[in-house]
């Protein structure tokens, strides 16, 4: 869903192969439902028919007026090797590695294919780079560059301001945590470390942690980064209480329209939420080998 903000109320509809990948990378560790196989698979199948040229994606999926870019390929990349979908991502993982900079960081634009239209500058965006990281680190491919960039960037409390195409805090903490936990990347260790204790020392101050979505991604966070039983004991029983009676978490910004629209445009949606929710309760029940039935935590 798209909106202009704060009006999430006039939200409409907007095809995603972007958020797409983000859900299908969370029914990943929600195996246990029944619905999960036919999601999926439906999920797959609507990727595979939105890969354009040389097995790139755009945003809005196929032909739409937008570049391709860095962020929603490895993202949706990623998402289709952890459902075993082969592909040579390979190939594709050294094609994209042209798109970096001099310091080895990832630009965000694919600008030198099929450009429907002219961008005068190309950001380097500290969660598309988290983004590539959990793509590449999934390859067991090291990106020393990034590594480094993306440890300096939560040494130095950077991940707290804006970056260019994400607003809240916590899509990074996300976006990062995942690259370290599903991505089995140990190196960002240092990083995983600080970013654990300000979740922490945030919930203490009773900030826990803005909008619906902004907590979700929080908890996900926090339960990637590892911890105390009774640290993620508590943050399972705030994410149960934002449930909502049918089942679903409510609608909240992952990421923005950036510079380009003033970060006044915001994307975001129940299903993104709901299934960054399902993925922190599994992962809190696997972790904890806590027996409980799922119906006792009312998903539907």
């Amino acid at each position: 869903m798209r909106w202009e903000r704060p009006d999430t109320l006039a939200a409409s509809y907007v095809k995603s192969v972007f958020v797409t990948s983000f859900v299908l990378h969370c029914l990943k560790h929600v195996i246990d439902l029944a619905q999960i196989e036919q999601t999926t698979q439906h999920a797959v199948r609507f990727l595979l028919n939105e890969m354009e040229q040389n097995g790139l994606w755009r945003f809005f999926g196929r032909n739409s007026h937008i570049h391709f870019d860095i962020d929603v390929v490895c993202c949706v990349l990623a998402s289709l090797k952890e459902w075993g979908v082969k592909l040579d991502y390979d190939a594709q993982a050294s094609l994209l590695l042209k798109y970096r900079n001099d310091q080895g960081l990832f630009y965000t634009w694919i600008l030198d294919v099929d450009p429907p239209f002219e961008k005068e500058d190309n950001n380097i965006d500290w969660v598309v780079n988290a983004n590539a990281l959990f793509f590449y680190s999934l390859l067991c491919q090291s990106l020393p560059e990034v590594e480094q960039y993306l440890i300096e960037v939560v040494e130095t409390n950077t991940f707290q301001q804006r970056s260019p195409y994400y607003d809240p805090t916590f899509a990074f903490i996300y976006c990062v945590t995942r690259a370290y936990a599903d991505g089995c990347n140990s190196r960002l260790c240092s990083a995983i470390a600080r970013i654990k204790d300000y979740l922490l020392y945030s919930k203490s101050m009773d900030k826990l942690y803005g909008d619906p979505a902004q907590n979700v991604l929080a908890i996900a966070g926090l339960l990637n980064c590892g911890g105390k039983t009774t640290d993620s004991k508590q943050a399972m029983e705030h994410l149960v209480s934002m449930q909502g009676e049918d089942g679903g978490w409510p609608i909240g910004i992952f990421h923005t329209g950036g510079p380009y629209t003033e970060y006044g445009v915001a994307y975001g949606s129940r299903e993104l939420t709901t299934a960054i929710a399902l993925e922190s309760m599994s992962k809190y029940l696997k972790a904890n080998s806590v027996n409980v039935l799922w119906k006792e935590l009312r998903i539907c």
